[in-house]
């Protein structure tokens, strides 16, 4: 699965980013993990905290 389905599964478009519930961000990044060994570590995983934040504001926005 993309990450972005991940996020679209676990999320609802009715939520910001500032109201996210953090253990259910650390489930999405830990499933995302999970499925792809090979994706680099970084320092508080912000490329994945950033593609989470930048897709729930969108889809927020949208709705």
């Amino acid at each position: 699965t993309t990450f972005f389905n991940i996020i679209e599964h676990h999320t609802s478009t009715e939520v910001q980013y500032k109201n996210f519930d953090k253990k259910i961000r650390a489930g999405i990044i830990r499933k995302f993990k999970k499925n792809n060994p090979t994706f680099p570590p970084c320092i508080g995983d912000w490329p994945l905290v950033y593609l989470i934040r930048r897709k729930i504001n969108i889809n927020h926005s949208i709705q």
